[in-house]
């Protein structure tokens, strides 16, 4: 595992949570947006944040994030099986 520091400034410090609690918080949003922007699945978003795909679900729904990943494309395409 690699490890990563950051200096963040203290008025954004309180953003994230406790101290204790920044970094896992910063990659958790991170990861989040990840799959958001489809750089990675949802099995590897889970992988790296340590949860299972049930509590990666729930991190997306926390961060407001759909779970489907269809572009407009694929979408029609989709519609169009039907």
């Amino acid at each position: 595992m690699q490890t990563l520091s950051i200096s963040i400034p203290d008025a954004a410090a309180t953003v994230f949570g406790s101290r204790d609690q920044a970094g896992e918080s910063i990659l958790t949003a991170a990861v989040v947006k990840w799959f958001e922007l489809g750089r990675i699945s949802q099995g590897k978003a889970s992988e790296i944040l340590g949860v299972s795909r049930v509590e990666f679900l729930d991190l997306l729904a926390q961060y407001q994030v759909t779970a489907w990943q269809y572009s407009e494309k694929e979408l029609d395409q989709e519609l169009a099986l039907e």
